[in-house]
């Protein structure tokens, strides 16, 4: 594949991606969540959810919506799971991350 295909692949699967957020696809994932975390962790799960599409879609078997939203579901409910930021990230540590 050339160079302004693989762009438009990825600008397509961005686009598709962000309207299965704006319909709302991901919401009923926040009521699993405590409410004072619900915000950042569902972010998160979504964050995780949309790179786990665009492996699908670039193996070309793309996910349906119902294993999308299951993905984001366990991934915002795991407070061990965090999107590594610019600087690293590492989650916040306790007496339980230290077990195991």
């Amino acid at each position: 594949m050339n160079e302004n295909n693989e762009t438009a692949l990825a600008v397509d699967v961005k686009r598709e991606f962000a309207a299965k957020v704006a319909r709302g696809m991901f919401q009923p994932v926040a009521r699993h969540l405590r409410t004072d975390i619900a915000e950042d962790r569902l972010q998160e799960g979504v964050a995780m959810a949309f790179e786990l599409y665009a492996k699908s879609v670039a193996k070309g078997e793309p996910l349906p919506d119902a294993l999308l939203v299951r993905a984001c579901h366990m991934r915002a409910i795991d407070l061990r799971r965090k999107v590594a930021g610019a600087a690293g990230g590492h989650p916040k540590r306790d007496v339980f991350d230290l077990v195991g």
